[in-house]
């Protein structure tokens, strides 16, 4: 028996998928098999098929690691999911296939009333927030939160939840449209950053050290002027360098500011804590089922569309979250 897969044959600056058959796969002692309906897309799907990820998987090999769909089979020893149930979760690889398998472990039952696309798009971003955000950037109602990359994925995850925690925030975006998305996520304020002064614009806007929380997936040369922007006590999150340039900062400023640099390694925390994805994202689930977080901007595309999503994601122009319908019909 096969099934239908995009499959990454050579690491290239523009990355390339192909379709191709593969053998269904089986599931082994704690697995369970998902019949995928979507996979979610994200800028590290990019780098990985780009061979620019930290991690370089053996050639070749099916991308994607954000699955939701149905229980198709189970393996030995399940005993908590069974064929049929709804589930969404995190994979190692693979899901850009029409069937993958998985820990039970990383895999979360959701509701019915949560549809597919919605619970892979929020998968990674929305747990990443979650764990960052709300563990270890202690946010207090009515706090100001500045997002960098303000109308990308992960930035429009720290928006929403930001709404949802009773926060300000400002969202920052070197596009018209991604400046638009983040207004439709709820943020209060939207700048620009493409200009030089930006961070003096950030200043006129709310005042001079008025931001309590520094959401920073970007790096580069914006992590060093948002810093200046905390408050006494601010916390600033770095998640990332989504500008390809890892930032350097004086610690003479933490110092002076009595405030917090925390890394947010979302993987390495679930890599040293198998329990972390299902504690994390259940509660995720039923707040977007009941409607307290609400993403604004998820974006289905059809297998085919896959090869160039992962380029506009590699040159930062997606903004919302991509997500591939894994049942459509559409692969070439």
């Amino acid at each position: 028996m096969t099934m239908s897969a995009l499959v990454c044959e050579a690491f290239s600056p523009r990355p390339r998928l192909a379709c191709r058959a593969m053998p269904i796969p089986q599931p082994g002692s704690g697995e369970v098999r998902i019949r995928v309906a979507s996979a979610g897309l994200g800028f590290v799907d990019a780098l990985i098929c780009s061979g620019e990820y930290q991690i370089k998987p053996q050639l070749p090999f099916v991308p994607g690691f954000e699955v939701a769909g149905w229980v198709d089979a189970v393996g030995e020893g399940v005993d908590s999911l069974q064929a049929g149930d709804r589930v969404a979760g995190i994979v190692a690889r693979g899901g850009l296939g029409q069937y993958v398998v998985a820990p039970t472990h990383a895999l979360v039952a959701i509701p019915a009333a949560l549809p597919f696309a919605a619970a892979a798009g929020c998968l990674t971003n929305y747990a990443t927030v979650a764990f960052g955000l709300q563990r270890l950037g202690r946010p207090v109602e009515g706090e100001t939160m500045l997002v960098l990359g303000g109308g990308g994925g992960l930035g429009m995850a720290a928006l929403d939840f930001g709404r949802m925690l009773g926060l300000r925030t400002l969202a920052l975006a070197a596009s018209e449209q991604k400046r638009r998305a983040a207004l439709e996520q709820g943020a209060d304020i939207v700048m620009d950053y493409s200009g030089k002064d930006w961070r003096r614009d950030v200043e006129a806007k709310i005042g001079k050290a008025a931001v309590d929380i520094v959401f920073d997936p970007v790096g580069g040369a914006m992590s060093e002027p948002a810093f200046r922007l905390l408050a006494i006590g601010g916390r600033h999150l770095v998640l990332g360098f989504a500008s390809g340039e890892i930032a350097r900062l004086p610690l003479n400023l933490p110092l002076l500011r009595r405030a917090d640099v925390i890394g947010v390694d979302w993987g390495g925390a679930m890599r040293s804590d198998p329990t972390l994805f299902r504690s994390t994202f259940a509660p995720i689930a039923k707040a977007l089922s009941d409607g307290a977080l609400r993403p604004a901007a998820i974006h289905s595309i059809a297998p085919r569309e896959a090869e160039a999503a992962l380029a506009s994601l590699r040159d930062r122009k997606a903004y919302g979250k991509l997500v591939v319908d894994m049942a459509s019909e559409h692969w070439t």
